[in-house]
């Protein structure tokens, strides 16, 4: 029942709508008359009546101006959406339909006409509406049953638009009031000359960048145990964000993957991504470009503030950054990652065809500011204020202490001074130069925009021109258009950043760690010796001295070459001599043996060893010649100690090498092995020979003549012809003599 009701009620409705319909044919006012047309047609549409009327439009008394009025509104073809509601409207007014017999002329609609508004806003924005065709006019008509050119009249409403702009039904990529057309994928600001430019500036310079940056993270990955430091570190981190960042920029250069980065499938340029439904190329470049980007910044302050706090604690035993580096990670990674998601999820990731890459903000001006400028600038005033910190630190240093430093240690700190001022300014000009750059965008893209809006006006009214006048010699131009130089500059800045961060290991030990690198792949011997310091030798068995406790402390020294930076430097100039004397020779076996000193005591024992030991096993071995040979054997022989013959895999840049073994000596000899034997009385190997193929240069001092406590101390002889002869003879020694070390030992 209750359906019936609705029924009927919406029957009732139709029948009042039909009867308050009005019959668009009206007779013709007085002193006027039907007129016979020359054509069939309007608007290349053809006509079944042969009669119109020209009292509606005023522009136009004859059928001759009527013809040419209608080819300048054929402009509209440019704007798709309007070409489609506007055809029939026009004709209505400049062509309708007049009965000659019964003296009736058919009346536009008046729903025509506003269907026609929206879509045909930049007839409005351009030259406004002619009075004639404003709907408020009393000739427009509401509720016309039917109208000829609305039911039987069919139009071609294919739009074609002018370039640069290129047909799209993607609403979200029309450009402003011209609906059906979108910007062309290509900057239509710059010319396709000025592309070509730009895209062969990205090729060379990111291309110099990839290898900078590489070069970086190789020097480091060769020498990772010297290199794996901070503050060294952390720039290792960084050359990782802009080589990654810049193989994001590169990406354009593979096949197509520019017009697929940055365009979209109809011809447009790429908006809002992602949301539009088109492949992930844009957001994955978005993503290795914008959050490396800031990565590399970020870490850029946890340099400058590691550097403040390392510097800061020059000359003392405390590490500045333990327990720190967890939060650089976190801090460096995380935020980053925050402000990358936010920017995909609101939508915000622009395509640009002249830097070939999708970035935030390209057509939004606050996202740009919120999510670039903002976090640069803030990463320059913190970062630069911890250099400032770092320069103040090292100055202070070397001007207020020459007297406790060494020269050496003086002219790094120079040298260093001088390094971080170049990376300094560097660092404040690169970020000055992409705020001037976006300044100037910011302050020149309307009228930029207003260029290109009269610019395409211009085209329209040219291609309608050209249609008229049957002339081809019409042609328009952009009178403001941006500078290229300033977005080449834009774009350098982030090359030149990635380069110069790269720059901190274009040093001597940078090179000093290839040619190690190269000579160990190539087999080739070195003649640069390693040179030892005494105090890391202590450092190091201090640190170790718990293990003892076991039986055994086995100490290998990674190496003392310096890191890629080549900033390690000690202030001592005692501690920076590379050769241990005679004095500390003799006082090593104290020192090491003192209790509680370097170990902690066997649990239970007590007893100390006395001089009468010690000059037991000296008396027994003062009466011989104190050769290589002589002080293995009586050791070997006369002590509950026997001798271990290790070898250890061999590696690269002063790392962890191969020692002794019954075959003789595995090349190259690089570093150096503590082990200390613990027993009933202790002894200590230090065995250190030059990283080379052969033994011919040792670099510690002969072994001493008379053993003064009771620890046997071996060294290489500077005479290597006979060291090589004496460890020949070790290969034909009774192996029943020689117990082999437990695995652990290796």
């Amino acid at each position: 029942m209750v359906l019936i009701h609705i029924g009927l009620f919406f029957g009732f409705v139709s029948i009042l709508r039909y009867t308050s319909a009005t019959n668009c044919l009206k007779n013709l006012t007085s002193g006027t008359s039907c007129v016979a047309m020359t054509t069939t047609s309007c608007l290349g549409a053809s006509v079944s009546f042969t009669h119109t009327y020209l009292g509606f439009a005023n522009d136009s008394s004859t059928l001759a101006e009527v013809d040419e009025k209608l080819t300048l509104w054929s402009g509209l073809k440019a704007a798709p959406k309007c070409w489609e509601v506007i055809q029939p409207f026009l004709c209505s007014v400049y062509l309708p339909k007049c009965d000659n017999v019964a003296g009736k002329v058919e009346y536009p609609s008046k729903e025509m006409c506003e269907k026609t508004r929206d879509p045909c806003s930049i007839v409005a924005h351009i030259n406004g509406w002619p009075w004639f065709l404003e709907c408020e006019q009393s000739h427009f008509l509401d509720n016309c049953v039917e109208h000829t050119y609305e039911d039987d009249v069919s139009f071609n409403k294919t739009g074609q638009c002018n370039s640069p702009l290129v047909r799209t039904d993607n609403q979200q990529s029309w450009y402003e009031e011209v609906e059906g057309c979108g910007i062309q994928c290509q900057n239509p600001l710059f010319t396709e000359a000025e592309h070509d430019q730009v895209h062969t500036f990205i090729a060379v310079f990111g291309s110099f960048c990839i290898i900078c940056t590489l070069f970086t993270i190789l020097t480091f990955l060769i020498d990772w145990k010297n290199a794996n430091k901070y503050p060294a570190l952390i720039l290792f981190f960084i050359n990782i964000c802009f080589f990654l960042g810049s193989i994001g920029w590169m990406a354009q250069f593979s096949g197509d993957a520019r017009t697929d980065i940055v365009c979209k499938a109809d011809g447009t340029i790429r908006k809002g991504e992602p949301g539009s439904g088109e492949t992930a190329s844009c957001v994955v470049v978005f993503i290795m470009v914008y959050y490396f980007l800031m990565a590399g910044v970020v870490w850029f302050v946890m340099l400058a503030y590691a550097w403040h706090l390392t510097f800061k604690a020059l000359g003392t035993p405390k590490d500045a950054l333990a327990n720190k580096t967890s939060y650089f990670h976190i801090a460096s990674w995380s935020i980053p990652l925050v402000l990358t998601i936010v920017c995909i999820a609101v939508s915000e990731v622009d395509g640009d065809s002249l830097s070939g890459i999708c970035f935030v903000g390209a057509f939004n001006n606050a996202y740009r500011g919120g999510f670039v400028l903002a976090p640069i600038g803030l990463v320059l005033v913190v970062g630069l204020f911890f250099l400032c910190l770092v320069l103040r630190t090292l100055i202070k240093l070397k001007k207020d202490t020459p007297e406790y430093i060494s020269l050496k240690a003086s002219a790094k700190i120079k040298e260093t001074i001088i390094r971080l001022g170049i990376f300094t300014v560097l660092a404040f000009t690169f970020v000055l130069i992409t705020f001037s750059v976006h300044l100037y965008i910011f302050t020149n893209e309307q009228s930029w925009q207003d260029s290109f809006k009269q610019y395409l006006y211009c085209e329209a009214n040219v291609t309608v021109t050209k249609t008229v006048s049957n002339t081809t010699t019409l042609t328009c131009s952009m009178s403001n258009r941006p500078s290229v130089a300033a977005y080449m500059i834009h774009i350098f800045a982030f090359f030149g950043a990635g380069i110069s961060m790269s720059s901190w290991s274009w040093t001597k030990a940078s090179l000093l760690s290839w040619e190690r690198f190269f000579r160990k792949i190539f087999r080739k011997p070195s003649n640069k010796p390693i040179k030892l310091k005494k105090h890391k030798i202590i450092a190091k068995a201090f640190e170790k001295r718990k293990e003892i406790n076991n039986g055994r402390l086995s100490i290998s020294f990674a190496s003392t070459h310096d890191d890629p930076l080549g900033m390690k430097f000690d202030l001592n100039s005692m501690s920076s001599q590379n050769s241990m004397s005679s004095d500390f020779r003799a006082a090593m076996p104290k020192l090491v043996r003192r209790r509680g000193g370097m170990f902690h005591p066997t649990a239970g024992t007590l007893r100390r060893y006395s001089d009468s030991d010690v000059g037991s096993v000296a008396s027994k071995m003062a009466s011989r010649r104190q050769s290589l040979d002589s002080q293995i054997s009586a050791c070997a022989g006369q002590l509950p100690w026997r001798l271990m013959l290790t070898e250890v895999d061999v590696l690269v840049g002063g790392q962890d090498v191969a020692v002794i073994t019954l075959k003789g000596v595995v090349p190259p000899l690089t570093g150096i092995e503590l082990a200390m034997e613990k027993n009933s009385m202790e002894a200590v190997s230090i065995t250190s020979y030059s990283h080379q193929n052969s033994l011919d240069a040792a670099t510690l001092p002969e072994p001493p003549k008379h053993l003064q406590t009771n620890f046997a101390i071996f060294t290489a002889s500077a005479y290597m012809g006979e060291m090589q002869s004496k460890l020949q003879n070790i290969e034909s020694t009774d192996k029943s003599e020689i117990e082999e070390p437990p695995p652990e030992a290796s």
